[in-house]
């Protein structure tokens, strides 16, 4: 007995491309939202929207994470998020916690 399935060149394209267009549409989707992408030196600097040799100072004084391949500098986007944070300045009420939080500790 043989599998033969019998269909006309129209059924096959319309197959094919249904196919072919679902497997598309899901490369895309991994493609357009990287976990984590990886940043040149001057993209970095401009995502974290500083000058380029203010960035480089950071860098140099290890504040910025950062990966050199070669002669050229790769930064990931959460590591420059961080660093971001890093610089967040606190509210009142965030320094009277921690100030609290010290003073109950010490008991």
């Amino acid at each position: 007995m043989s599998n033969y399935l019998l269909m006309n060149v129209d059924e096959f394209i319309s197959i094919l491309d249904t196919r072919l267009n679902k497997a598309l549409s899901r490369a895309n989707q991994t493609v357009s939202t990287p976990v984590n992408k990886v940043l040149t030196l001057k993209e970095a600097a401009e995502y974290c929207k500083i000058p380029v040799p203010t960035f480089r100072q950071y860098l140099g004084s290890n504040l910025i994470k950062g990966s050199k391949i070669g002669k050229t500098w790769r930064f990931y986007k959460n590591d420059l998020d961080g660093f971001i944070q890093s610089y967040q300045c606190k509210t009142k009420e965030d320094i009277d916690k921690e100030i609290d939080n010290l003073l109950s500790n010490r008991k």
